[in-house]
């Protein structure tokens, strides 16, 4: 049985084209009750299309960028495509329909260096969401550290311990008043 899936696009960021899976429908005349389409990243209906797949049947998708979010969520839907015996194959990694070695290796790599910026991304996002993004403002710990440590009464392990500010903060802030 060939099956296909297809994550749809989901606005403005999201410019994926998934006009090659639909000219590989369409080819091979794929009845609808064997197309799974998806509209959010949870994929509910990728889950429905992995519980009535037989074993051996073939699924056809645009990219795995489409059934995971990370390289560990792809290792687990790979494991559970192998349980199966599910014949993959994927409109823009031609590595996964058995083509040559270096193309594997290309492949993975780009796979990996995709997840990998993707991460650093969110968690950029994240972090600028949050407003956690550089170092924190001259904070009112940094100036009792600093007029600690101008004062010459203390130890540098001491004014670190007392108010929280590293060593090093206390040192950059100290040579740029000088």
């Amino acid at each position: 049985m060939i099956w296909a899936y297809v994550l749809e696009n989901m606005g403005v960021e999201d410019l994926r084209s998934n006009q090659s899976v639909f000219l590989l429908i369409k080819d091979l005349k794929i009845e609808d009750k064997y197309l799974y389409f998806d509209n959010t990243f949870e994929r509910p209906e990728l889950e429905k299309l992995l519980d009535c797949m037989g074993i051996g049947d073939k699924l056809i998708i645009r990219s795995v960028e489409d059934i995971a979010d990370s390289l560990s969520e792809l290792a687990n839907i790979f494991q559970r495509f192998s349980e199966k015996k599910i014949v993959l194959c994927s409109c823009v990694e031609p590595f996964l329909c058995e083509e040559d070695y270096q193309e594997n290796l290309n492949g993975y790599v780009k796979l990996y260096l995709y997840y990998n910026q993707k991460k650093k991304d969110t968690a950029y996002q994240k972090a600028l969401s949050e407003g956690k993004v550089g170092r924190p403002l001259k904070t009112v710990e940094i100036e009792k550290a600093i007029n600690m440590y101008e004062s010459g009464q203390f130890k540098i392990s001491q004014i670190e311990m007392i108010t929280g500010v590293s060593k090093s903060t206390i040192y950059r802030y100290a040579n740029k008043k000088q």
